[in-house]
């Protein structure tokens, strides 16, 4: 079973190329890796968590949601 990976990030670029990074260092088609901050949401109770920006990496760092989103990930 592959690795799951949970990323942080400020914004979607940065998402895209860690991303990338993480595909082409385990050179595994079937990585798992979700988006913790920013989320991919089309739900409009996500609206707060699908910006990025700095402030909202260590926000999203000190509250609840960042360990209850770990628990479904390996790194």
């Amino acid at each position: 079973m592959s690795p799951t990976f949970g990323l942080i990030a400020e914004g979607l670029t940065d998402q895209i190329v860690l991303k990338n990074i993480l595909f082409g260092y385990f050179k595994d088609p079937d990585l798992i890796v979700k988006n913790l901050q920013p989320i991919d949401s089309t739900d409009e109770d996500d609206d707060a968590r699908k910006f990025g920006g700095w402030y909202k990496v260590l926000k999203y760092c000190q509250d609840g949601d960042l360990l209850s989103d770990l628990v479904f990930t390996d790194f």
